[in-house]
């Protein structure tokens, strides 16, 4: 054999350990391969809904949403990471506030007026969920994540289409400090060896 511009390749039997060695690599490519298919498999078949919560009056720092970060608002920067995910297939803001739902739709995104006695992102997230039935898989994204990786949005989705038994998917990290531990805005996770988280705390957890 030749490889094009470099020196000539001859054939050559490999040992038996050579050979096992490349069956397992052939094997762990393959197992790739297959999980990727499935993925785009489910993915065509799937509609994947990522829902922005965004309230003005938050007690901490109102109007937060529409604060100036360089040329765009914050909202208007966590949606354009969102829209850059690989399998985000639509995107919409859910706010309680006409000024929000004018800004958001003013840069092209897709809003929803929800009701004003939710008391969570996450009843924000379920109503426009409701309204928006053809979505199989719903992401709730944290409407103050500016500089969220579109990639940590794709990992949480994945277990989703791979065949997870698992309802709900969110993402953790390891803590990086024990003053970490100790910050009550640092929401902490207790999982099992397989990942399933057992409940979660903004206290210092064991």
């Amino acid at each position: 054999f030749a490889s094009r511009g470099g020196p000539e390749l001859r054939p050559s039997s490999l040992d038996k350990d050579s050979t096992t060695a490349v069956q397992a690599c052939a094997r762990i490519w393959l197992t790739e391969v297959t999980s990727r298919v499935r993925v785009i498999t489910e993915l065509a078949k799937r509609a994947i809904l990522a829902v922005i919560p965004a309230r003005y009056h938050s007690s901490r720092l109102p109007g937060k949403p529409l604060l100036p970060i360089g040329s765009q608002t914050m909202l208007e920067r966590v949606y354009g990471r969102v829209r850059r995910s690989q399998l985000i297939t639509r995107v919409a803001v859910a706010t309680d506030d006409g000024r929000i739902f004018e800004a958001a739709r003013a840069f092209g995104a897709e809003a929803y007026l929800t009701d004003p006695g939710h008391t969570s992102g996450t009843e924000r997230v379920a109503e426009v969920a409701a309204r928006v039935p053809e979505a199989s898989i719903v992401v709730n994204v944290q409407g103050d994540e500016p500089f969220l990786e579109p990639e940590a949005i794709d990992q949480a989705i994945r277990p989703m289409l791979e065949g997870t038994p698992a309802p709900v998917s969110t993402l953790k990290t390891a803590l990086k400090s024990p003053r970490q531990a100790a910050d009550p805005n640092v929401v902490k996770v207790v999982t099992d060896r397989a990942g399933r988280a057992l409940y979660f705390s903004r206290a210092c957890l064991p």
